[in-house]
């Protein structure tokens, strides 16, 4: 079975079944199986589980993972890079809707004057 490899335009990472991306964060740590099992205190037979998609890691495990072979959680979970400022940008757009509920983002916010106005009589 052939892995598609599809390469993003903006930073050249690789996004593709979750297997292959453990196994090139793996080469890019350059780690072994082995030695993701034994950091992680699991089975080497786990970890093949794992690289051959016969088995699905826990989100716990996921983040260690991605934290020893110096990748994003978001790359190594969905394969885009840019998910995490994606997540970030709706949340803070959810909470400035909650302060400001009546905030029409379809309208310019900013009023326009003149920079030197003339005194009302």
């Amino acid at each position: 079975m052939a892995t598609l490899l599809i390469m993003t335009t903006a930073s050249q990472i690789p996004t593709a079944t979750l297997p292959f991306r453990l196994r090139m964060s793996l080469n890019h740590a350059g780690m072994s199986s082995g030695q993701m099992a034994l950091y992680l205190g699991v089975s080497r037979s786990a970890v093949s589980e794992w690289l051959n998609g016969r088995s699905e890691l826990k989100l716990g495990m996921l983040r260690a993972w991605s934290e020893r072979t110096d990748v994003s959680l978001e790359w190594l979970c969905d394969g885009d890079p840019g998910a995490r400022q994606a997540y970030e940008l709706a949340k803070a757009t959810e909470r400035y809707r909650e302060l400001r509920p009546d905030h029409d983002p379809n309208v310019d916010s900013c009023a326009v004057r003149e920079s030197n106005p003339q005194p009302a009589d």
